[in-house]
């Protein structure tokens, strides 16, 4: 987990206590107070965590480093699988695509406005990415082109920020979360939304249980919703 007091902690659950503290070399904004950590990912190699700045923290094999990848603030950050890729996206318009053994960037990807959301697919073969516009691009990363934009025909609100975002667990369609109180299920193929919830109040978050089975979602008044994931062919 990571949070505004500037940690990370690493939680074992069978073993039921904190097993580890990571913090930060504290940012701090213009004012001069502390900038709180935003988001984080981890795997079994990496931890990559950001805020309210445009520092990027990378703790690699007990290594500490800090990275100023971007102009603005970073919202989000994903560890892509089965490679040492971080994206990491903000609110200068860009996603960077970072090696950490090459301890370079190989890619930038580019939307209209600030990033918010970020998300690989399972293979690791592609890259969505929303925004607070909330556009959604999905990239291939083999080739760093932007396959599909996928747009709402008729946003429910003004507010329409991207919140959340998960390929399916087999890849076939793509979950979004947004502002707009809406969690959309996407054939990304086609671009078409083929299934809709909507929630009481802004969307936050949402998850999939172990067997892909349920669908766990939040909304920003405290609601919590426990969907059935059927597979389609739409």
């Amino acid at each position: 987990t990571g949070a505004r007091d500037n940690q990370v902690l690493i939680y074992s659950s069978s073993k039921r206590t904190i097993i580890a503290r990571l913090s930060h070399y504290p940012t701090k904004y213009d004012t001069g107070s502390t900038a709180p950590l935003r988001t984080c990912a981890i795997d079994s190699k990496l931890i990559v965590a950001a805020g309210w700045t445009s520092q990027v923290y990378i703790w690699q094999h007990g290594q500490f480093s800090s990275h100023k990848f971007h102009k603005d603030w970073v919202d989000c950050c994903a560890i892509a699988p089965n490679s040492d890729w971080i994206a990491t996206g903000a609110r200068d318009n860009q996603v960077l695509i970072y090696s950490s053994s090459k301890r370079t960037i190989i890619a930038r990807l580019s939307h209209d406005s600030w990033v918010t959301s970020l998300s690989f697919s399972s293979d690791g073969n592609y890259l969505a990415t929303g925004c607070f516009e909330g556009t959604i691009r999905v990239w291939d990363m083999r080739n760093y082109e932007c396959l599909q934009t996928l747009r709402r025909p008729h946003p429910s609100s003004q507010h329409h920020s991207i919140t959340g975002l998960s390929f399916t667990p087999n890849g076939g369609k793509l979950i979004s979360v947004s502002m707009d109180t809406s969690l959309l299920i996407w054939n990304v193929t086609r671009g078409k939304v083929v299934s809709e919830f909507v929630h009481a109040a802004p969307a936050t978050c949402f998850s999939f249980n172990s067997s892909a089975r349920l669908l766990s979602s939040a909304d920003s008044v405290g609601n919590v919703y426990l969907l059935e994931y059927v597979a389609s062919s739409n």
